[in-house]
């Protein structure tokens, strides 16, 4: 949903909408609060109070679940990384086993492939540099496949080959992998039925405490600034290129250090 907006400024704009539609609740409430108390003319006001609990239990849960599911997809993207620079650190070990001239050509491409992997770090997947890069990703797959079925045929027999391709093959499905979990985000139904629900839930409540002549607009005001800083975090966490929260590249930074690569950027 948000994914067309550039940079760490989509997580304030994120805010701002949400903080408007709550703050847009609240005055409606308001609004709606006081035309209701004028109707009654004096005679008792009924209350909301079960609407309001029923509402603000409902976006309790929603909150919950969302956060749960947002956190998961984090957590999945960081183990992703790891898995990534373990399978390529290993596949680059064994390019040892392959015979000369291809144990230099394979660890050249893993290490061109290993660039590539930490170039378009911290960036939403439609960015044209990240297009770039998992481009020459699947270029590069291609190219160390060749040197693996060249290497099987000079030596048919080798099991030191097998187990490089099959790490090979291992660093060919992470790619996939890291794709798929890139692109796995809580459905935007569930981050629209999110907003809504906690605009509604304000509202309800602005609505009873004008109606019934309660005092306490500021806390609300202040509870509509906690509840956007929540509905922010929880869409930066789930789409962790939009603002400060990032997936941590440390492992794969590590290990193009260790093969005499520095990282660019």
């Amino acid at each position: 949903m948000f994914s067309e907006l550039p940079g760490n400024g989509a997580l304030v704009v994120i805010y701002v909408i949400s903080l408007a539609m709550l703050l847009a609740g609240i005055w409606i409430g308001h609004r709606l609060g006081a035309w209701r108390r004028r109707s009654l003319a004096g005679t008792e006001a009924g209350s909301t109070v079960t609407l309001q609990g029923s509402a603000l239990a409902l976006l309790g849960l929603m909150l919950g679940f969302t956060f749960a599911a947002a956190v998961s997809r984090f957590d999945t993207r960081k183990s992703i990384v790891l898995q990534e620079a373990n399978a390529i650190g290993t596949a680059l070990l064994r390019t040892d086993f392959l015979p000369a001239p291809y144990d230099k050509q394979a660890a050249d491409l893993l290490k061109q492939y290993l660039t590539q992997r930490v170039a378009a770090r911290g960036k939403n997947l439609g960015d044209l540099e990240i297009e770039r890069a998992l481009h020459r990703s699947v270029e590069l797959h291609d190219q160390m496949w060749k040197i693996a079925v060249a290497a099987t045929k000079a030596e048919p027999l080798s099991r030191s080959v097998g187990l490089y391709t099959q790490s090979l093959n291992d660093v060919i499905d992470l790619h996939t992998t890291r794709l798929a979990a890139a692109r796995n985000h809580v459905p935007d139904s569930v981050i629209v039925m999110l907003f809504l629900l906690a605009m509604i839930s304000m509202g309800l409540v602005a609505f009873d405490s004008v109606v019934q002549n309660k005092r306490g607009s500021g806390a609300l005001v202040v509870t509509a600034i906690l509840t956007a800083g929540v509905l922010a975090v929880v869409i930066d966490m789930d789409q962790p290129w939009l603002g400060f929260l990032v997936i941590d590249q440390a492992p794969l930074t590590d290990l193009l250090r260790s093969v005499g690569v520095p990282p660019k950027g």
